[in-house]
């Protein structure tokens, strides 16, 4: 799984924008990270396509699939920028977790991977999706994945 420090900034992120369509409406992706010291999550970051729509979500879940922090159903805005939500802070000692990111729709455009994440690529990380998954749910379910992720690109905005 992703270790913290290669989770990336939003400097960073901002310099990957291929807009890519969400692949079905209400569909969450999970893909799963490391924390190796306690860190204090305090913000979710993503980078929005060439064109918004509807309303996305994005979380964090611990290794049991116990949502700890999400920013609930936000409106997606701002064309091909940077859009960022605060959370309250909340704590994240070292362990497994599950980064989320959500979108009602299929018309909205996230920045993403390319070509998506192949199949046999993100099952052998640990990824996974989930449909009728919005709002993110308080408890995921993982499902086999049969089919191509986005990859979204997210940030977390932690404070050690």
């Amino acid at each position: 799984p992703y270790h913290e420090k290669y989770m990336g900034a939003a400097a960073d992120i901002a310099s990957l924008n291929t807009s890519r369509t969400w692949n079905a409406a209400n569909r969450a992706e999970f893909i799963p990270f490391l924390v190796t010291r306690q860190v204090a999550l305090s913000r979710f970051v993503w980078l929005n396509g060439l064109d918004v729509s509807g309303h996305v979500d994005a979380g964090v879940y611990n290794a049991d699939g116990v949502l700890l922090r999400s920013i609930g159903s936000t409106a997606q805005t701002g064309t091909s920028a940077l859009q960022e939500v605060a959370v309250a802070e909340a704590t994240l000692p070292p362990g497994a977790y599950y980064a989320a990111f959500a979108a009602d729709n299929t018309t909205a455009t996230i920045a993403s991977a390319l070509d998506g994440l192949g199949t046999a690529r993100t099952r052998m990380f640990g990824a996974f999706i989930q449909a009728s998954a919005f709002p993110l749910p308080a408890v995921f379910t993982s499902s086999i994945l049969a089919t191509t992720m986005r990859g979204c690109y997210m940030a977390l905005g932690f404070r050690l």
